[in-house]
């Protein structure tokens, strides 16, 4: 959230219990900034980007869609270690500047 309190991005994450215990010791620090002070070699694999309408997420960021998103793989060692989904908020726009004269478009 930024200082107005709205939503930018909505996000969750897919653990084995024991292996978020193990390395999201903290749990108000965020995911990637908690497993980069761990200096493990972390590798991030994009495997989908996504575009579309969500009634929920309409809710969620007081925004109408549509609405980008994408997920991801973070491997270790060679095994996957999560699975994060994420979606931007159209009011991105404001902070970044537009990507496109139409969202639909691009």
């Amino acid at each position: 959230r930024q200082d107005t309190g709205r939503a930018m991005v909505y996000a969750s994450s897919w653990w084995c219990a024991e292996t978020a215990e193990s390395y999201l010791r903290d749990r108000d620090t965020p995911i990637w900034e908690s497993l980069e002070r761990q200096r493990r070699g972390l590798y991030r694999q994009l495997v989908e980007v996504h575009f579309g309408d969500s009634e929920h997420l309409e809710e969620v960021f007081g925004e109408a869609g549509p609405f980008w998103g994408r997920h991801y793989v973070f491997w270790l060692g060679g095994q996957p270690l999560t699975v994060i989904y994420e979606v931007f908020s159209p009011a991105l726009d404001e902070y970044l500047g537009q990507c496109c004269e139409s969202h639909t478009s691009c």
